[in-house]
């Protein structure tokens, strides 16, 4: 703090990490999930009430010092051009080629930021953010989960924005249990982020011995498949209008959870569920003004049944904590809200080897010995599998960084998210050639092509519409060939 003006804040919380005292919950003396007491109570009854320790707090680091640093040396100062001139250097081009792009290699190419850049929210002098939510392990060997947000600044460039040095800590949540109301913990962070929005941030840039006014724009929230949740008030991927894109597709009810379906099950007639088949060319883009008007329907229920009926119908569980931010300033819900491709990459290779080894549940009259595509049932099969992806990864080139591990041996001990991209969208299309029967191996080395395609650091407009076309054929194909709209 004494050199950098950077300051972190510190705030009471539940002792086990049910709520932080803030916000509502800022005069409470107890934790009113759990019911824990806030402060030591013997320390607080032997001092006569004069002595408030408490037991547990976490940390928030204030934004707007962190960014008015990166303008204190000319060399950052310079770094944070980047966009300016990268968004100057696109109208420029927009204008001569007709408004089309021809290469996406980067966020401020998309309609969105253009748009916001077109009627002024975003100006040249601004901050443009993305905020970044996920939990950890510290200790591998014991309970160390702690949660932690981040901020990335988007105005310095791709190669730069993601590295460590270049990322700004938001808030530390320690655990080991999980938060029960984690917008009490995010409110200091996103409190402070409110009032710069409001009030402007005063920036001195030490290259040119200038002051400027900026505003800061958010424009993504990244966290995610279930923390999507904490940033939009939603219901989450198992409700039945679970999208958190709030793209529309509903789901088909079973168990205890709405599965989103594209094509209605054979022989299904399940009041709420029976939604007529889907086209992926037909789903419609997020729509802040529906969200907008659910929630307005939501919020104004009388009575807790409507509440209930509301809720299941719209998706929409209370507002989202984004909405106190200025509604200038940020991209609005559901289009700031971003999935990323890590947690794609890891859910499909793990749907897809549950597949071929036969481990996922099915019920009758459905059966693992009639699934063709179970290639894995025998562990000789798996095991020599796993021996030719040892052999194969030698091969790969050195910009490839390691080689996955042998999947038959570690991919149920710590198997990590880079390993699985790698094994299953590289190694794994050649390996099963011959071996998955031909029509389910052609289905997925679609879903590999277009995955390919989308990972690219550079895509051309071609590239995107193939990669649009294949992954809006792939699932269908995938419905048809493993569902065969069967419930079971």
């Amino acid at each position: 703090m004494e050199y950098t003006g950077v300051e972190s804040i510190e705030h009471d919380m539940c002792p086990d990490t049910c709520i932080a005292f803030t916000g509502p919950y800022a005069a409470l003396d107890a934790c009113p999930i759990c019911g824990k007491d806030r402060y030591n109570a013997i320390r607080l009854w032997t001092s006569g009430g004069r002595s408030h320790i408490t037991h547990h707090k976490f940390v928030t680091i204030l934004l707007g010092p962190q960014l008015q640093a990166l303008w204190h040396g000319p060399k950052h100062a310079k770094e944070t051009q980047y966009l300016q001139e990268e968004t100057q250097w696109i109208c420029e081009q927009l204008h001569i080629n007709g408004s089309v792009i021809n290469l996406y290699d980067n966020f401020c190419k998309g309609s969105d930021y253009l748009e916001a850049v077109k009627w002024g929210d975003i100006k040249p002098d601004d901050i443009v953010l993305m905020i970044s939510l996920n939990g950890a392990q510290l200790y591998e060997s014991k309970e160390s989960d702690c949660w932690i947000y981040i901020w990335i600044v988007m105005n310095h460039a791709p190669d730069k924005r993601y590295k460590k040095r270049y990322i700004l800590p938001g808030g530390f949540i320690p655990g080991p249990n999980k938060p029960k109301n984690i917008n009490s913990f995010l409110f200091p962070g996103l409190h402070h982020l409110a009032a710069l929005q409001n009030e402007h941030l005063h920036i001195w840039d030490t290259s040119q011995n200038v002051t400027f006014l900026s505003d800061l724009y958010l424009i993504f929230a990244m966290a995610d498949g279930p923390g999507l949740v904490y940033f939009n008030g939603m219901v989450g991927h198992s409700g039945h209008n679970g999208c958190h894109l709030y793209c529309g597709l509903l789901g088909c009810h079973k168990g205890n959870h709405y599965y989103p379906t594209l094509l209605l099950p054979n022989n299904y007639n399940m009041e709420g569920s029976n939604h007529p088949d889907h086209s992926l060319y037909d789903i419609q883009d997020p729509g802040s003004s529906e969200y907008f008007e659910n929630l307005c329907l939501l919020v104004a229920a009388c009575n807790t049944m409507q509440y209930k009926k509301l809720h299941m119908e719209t998706g929409i569980t209370k507002p989202a904590i984004l909405l106190s931010l200025n509604v200038s300033c940020t991209l609005g819900i559901p289009d700031c809200l971003t999935p990323d491709i890590m947690h794609l990459a890891a859910l499909l290779s793990d749907l897809f080897l549950s597949l071929w080894h036969g481990t996922i549940d099915c019920t009758p009259p459905d059966h693992l010995s009639q699934w063709p595509w179970a290639i894995f049932r025998h562990s000789d099969t798996w095991e020599l599998h796993g021996a030719l992806v040892s052999s194969a990864a030698q091969h790969l080139p050195g910009s490839f960084d390691h080689k996955p591990h042998n999947p038959a041996e570690k991919i149920s001990s710590g198997y990590k998210t880079w390993e699985f991209q790698l094994y299953m969208f590289s190694i794994v299309p050649a390996l099963l050639h011959g071996i998955l029967p031909e029509v389910y191996w052609h289905n997925f080395c679609k879903l590999v092509q277009g995955f390919q395609l989308i990972c690219q650091t550079h895509i051309t407009h071609l590239e995107l519409c193939d990669a649009h076309v294949l992954l809006t054929e792939w699932p269908l194909d995938y419905k048809e060939l493993y569902c065969q709209q069967s419930a079971a």
